[in-house]
């Protein structure tokens, strides 16, 4: 049922779902896991706006673990689904974005970097979501899994107070924004024209 979706190619064509479809498929681990991220999130936002440090790190540990986890099941037991190709990355840049805004309006974190990031998720986003709706998606290539990884630990720096480090680290991750949005700005680009045609 879900072979058509192992194959790690970057663009592919997704069906429209039914609704008895997408409730199928959020009942599958990996999507479950996905939307406990959601749920999940603003119990997390809580232990970082108080300054609740040994929990908000063991909470960020759990979301960053989930996450690992629902991928690896997806490719591991053959679960990749439509749903889930949406689902995760919409989890992802959801909590990203809540935990800049939290950590800008109650602890200092300059405002600089929450909206630079803020800005790329919403582009990358707005585009998904077009493709989307003409039943295409890609997903994210090393310079995007990588800028992931470098946005996860500028977040745990800043909770775990040190903030210095995670300043510091924050001019690379604009570089890594920049290459992220030319990489993925010429795959939309191309994308676009291949469903025009």
């Amino acid at each position: 049922m879900y072979s058509d979706l192992q194959n790690d190619n970057p663009e592919m064509k997704i069906r429209k779902l039914s609704w008895k479809e997408i409730f199928h498929q959020l009942g599958m681990a990996p999507n479950v896991l996905s939307v406990s991220r959601i749920v999940f999130l603003p119990y997390v936002i809580f232990l970082i706006k108080h300054d609740m440090r040994p929990w908000s790190v063991i909470a960020l540990g759990t979301l960053w673990v989930t996450d690992f986890i629902d991928g690896y099941i997806a490719r591991k037991f053959r679960q990749k689904t439509e749903l889930g190709l949406v689902l995760d990355p919409v989890a992802d840049k959801l909590t990203s974005a809540a935990i800049f805004v939290t950590l800008y309006l109650f602890r200092g974190f300059p405002l600089w970097i929450t909206a630079a990031v803020l800005i790329k998720d919403f582009m990358i986003l707005s585009c998904s979501i077009f493709l989307i709706r003409r039943q295409v998606i890609f997903s994210s290539n090393f310079i995007g899994r990588t800028t992931t990884f470098v946005i996860s630990i500028i977040i745990l720096l800043y909770v775990l107070n040190l903030e210095k480090f995670s300043i510091e680290l924050s001019y690379i991750l604009m570089v890594l924004m920049v290459v992220t949005l030319i990489t993925y700005g010429v795959k939309f680009i191309r994308l676009l024209m291949e469903v025009k045609k």
